[in-house]
């Protein structure tokens, strides 16, 4: 993917909102873990997207050459891969201003480094702080262009849902409420289809907010 097909979502290195979307998403983590963990003993897959955002930097003798370039970029990676400590992944995004990241690298991150994730179950996004945070901040039919750019149903701004009704032994509602343990009321987060990695259409790189 080109930086001309990855928009580039700017955020101000204050931005206390965008910090707390990615501290819940870190929090939260172990519900996006242990639908990875259930899905690796499913016998026919029930995600059609697994993915985890993160933010990268150069080394400072690369970014001293560019001071007016981003000083960190926030990227997805799919093909996850998670041993306690380390996470890793596949980059699907192109980077904006960094040198040493490249699409499709397989890079290590570590937790810290995590600033959302989220996964799809057909069709409802489940997790996602900081993309709901972006549409909350998105003019109706910005929003509603994105949306259709990913072809998933994110539901309402403001609400971030971690679980499928039916986890919790509710029946699946029509459009999606809060449904777990964790309400997200304040401003809350995207992800990307399985095996259509060409489809990456927010980038969701942000300035710095770590």
């Amino acid at each position: 993917m080109t930086n001309s097909e990855s928009p580039v979502f700017r955020s101000p290195g204050d931005d206390p909102e965008m910090d707390q979307a990615a501290a819940k998403a870190r929090k939260t983590f172990r519900f996006f873990w242990r639908e990875m963990a259930w899905e690796q003993r499913r016998i026919v897959p029930g995600l059609e997207l697994a993915a985890v955002k993160a933010a990268f930097c150069d080394p400072p003798e690369i970014r001293e050459q560019d001071p007016s370039g981003l000083e960190f970029e926030h990227m997805w990676l799919l093909e996850i891969e998670f041993d306690g400590r380390q996470l890793q992944g596949t980059l699907i995004n192109s980077p904006h201003s960094l040198k040493s990241f490249s699409e499709g690298d397989r890079v290590t991150i570590r937790g810290k480094q995590i600033s959302d994730w989220m996964y799809v179950i057909a069709g409802d996004v489940y997790g996602g702080f900081t993309v709901d945070l972006l549409r909350a901040r998105m003019e109706k039919g910005e929003r509603k262009q994105h949306d259709h750019s990913w072809g998933f149903d994110f539901g309402e701004v403001g609400v971030v849902n971690l679980v499928p009704p039916d986890y919790l032994g509710a029946a699946p509602a029509k459009k999606k409420k809060l449904v777990l343990p964790f309400q997200c009321i304040e401003n809350a987060a995207p992800g990307l289809r399985r095996g259509r990695r060409s489809r990456a259409p927010d980038v969701c790189q942000y300035a710095r907010f770590v």
